[in-house]
């Protein structure tokens, strides 16, 4: 996404990795690459400064505390597109993985900010193809309204329901994407089955 762009918009961008993985040539945006530990002593450090600083985009390689949250946070109520890598298993274990760094009233509070400057969440799986190779499967969710709301109202057992059918306004679930892989003959039915939750099944499809 980075990448996108830095070769299609004119922007200034700044990013915070450790380590920094993959070095970008600046193309018509601007891209600062900063390593924690070398060019900021933390991410805390370096977020602070990006808020004081005139950019477009920050990416952030991590979101592990609450107050590397509350700043990443911040930075998007200010206006700046953020860009986080989190490990997590779906779009809605992203959610809960964030309100699970604050308590009581904070996480109420979080809830009420995190659905007003959420845009979207891309989540990626490596599957196993027929081929023995590997494929990637995503899952995305858009925060449009359905979903704004069961952040603020937290239920988020409905985020999974929305996934399912918002189809039509660009969003997949992960086990929709396993279902199209089965029906153009990338995954076998079988694997697909391995990759499922317990309670969920495969529609009436072959492969």
């Amino acid at each position: 996404m980075v990448n996108y762009l830095n070769s299609h918009k004119e922007l200034r961008i700044v990013t915070l990795e450790k380590p920094i993985e993959f070095i970008y040539t600046n193309q018509k945006s601007i891209v600062q690459q900063r390593e924690v530990g070398k060019d900021t002593p933390s991410f805390k450090e370096g977020l602070e400064d990006c808020l004081e600083a005139s950019l477009d985009v920050v990416a952030v390689s991590q979101i592990e505390s609450k107050i590397e949250a509350e700043k990443i946070l911040e930075l998007a109520q200010q206006g700046y597109l953020v860009l986080v890598l989190a490990g997590a298993n779906s779009a809605l274990d992203v959610i809960l993985k964030i309100l699970s760094l604050f308590d009581g009233e904070e996480q109420a509070r979080t809830r009420i900010i995190l659905s007003q400057v959420l845009r979207a969440i891309i989540c990626q799986k490596l599957i196993v193809n027929k081929q023995g190779g590997y494929t990637m499967l995503p899952e995305i969710l858009i925060n449009n309204d359905a979903v704004r709301l069961s952040i603020v109202d937290n239920k988020l057992n409905q985020i999974n329901n929305i996934l399912n059918t918002s189809v039509s306004q660009g969003m997949i679930s992960f086990k929709q994407a396993l279902e199209q892989s089965v029906k153009q003959g990338i995954i076998t039915r079988s694997k697909a089955a391995e990759y499922l939750e317990k309670n969920e099944a495969l529609e009436s499809i072959s492969a």
